[in-house]
């Protein structure tokens, strides 16, 4: 927060591992602490929040936040409190570009950095939503749950003697564009083009079915 020109106090809050939260929900939380700052005051004239992510800042539009959007709530009833103690004009929200040599965002964004280590302000100065431990982010839980499983499946496939067949042919396997490419045609018919088992008369030859390889 600054003053004139002067950095008069700042709040950082450690989220957690980007495995169980979303940089959202971060900026939410962000967002909440320097609500917090301008609540505080006595007496507000005008004051100016920036932020440098529009999506946090489009949330604000929404009368309130629908269900598990906890901290959206929060945020909007330390808006509305603002508002209640200072006037409807005296804060705006504005999207400030990132690293743009402004003064502030090169504050806040070390303050930010501290936060990301761990190094976060005692529970007793932050709002009471934001104390404690944050809960774990549901669609960030479900994609790291989901890519152990793509890990593992990765390992597993590496140990089979198909592996290297496949893999001569495309580096890349197991890859999400396999699944691309099945969607065009029969897997089996895949399968056996990769792996050189395809019914044409070449393989035929091979298992002494027609007289010659030649289509």
């Amino acid at each position: 927060m600054f003053k004139q020109g002067e950095e008069i106090f700042a709040l950082r809050k450690h989220v957690g591992d980007e495995c169980h939260h979303t940089v959202y929900k971060a900026e939410v939380i962000g967002l909440t602490l320097a609500a917090e700052l301008i609540a505080r005051e006595s007496f507000i004239k005008d004051a100016m929040i920036g932020a440098d992510n529009q999506v946090a800042i489009r949330v604000l539009e929404n009368t309130r936040g629908s269900l598990g959007q906890h901290l959206v709530d929060q945020l909007q009833e330390k808006i509305e409190e603002i508002y209640t103690k200072h006037g409807q004009e005296a804060l705006e929200i504005w999207c400030t570009p990132r690293h743009k040599g402004i003064e502030e965002n090169e504050r806040a964004d070390k303050e930010a950095k501290k936060a990301a280590k761990g190094d976060m302000c005692p529970d007793t100065q932050l709002p009471p939503g934001c104390r404690g431990e944050i809960k774990t982010s549901h669609s960030m839980g479900r994609q790291h749950f989901t890519r152990q499983i793509k890990s593992e499946a990765a390992k597993q496939f590496a140990k089979s003697p198909r592996f290297p067949c496949l893999h001569e042919i495309n580096p890349l396997s197991p890859s999400p564009k396999f699944h691309k490419d099945s969607e065009c045609l029969q897997v089996s018919m895949l399968i056996q083009l990769r792996t050189g088992h395809i019914p044409l008369r070449k393989h035929l030859n091979r298992i002494e079915k027609p007289n010659s390889p030649m289509c």
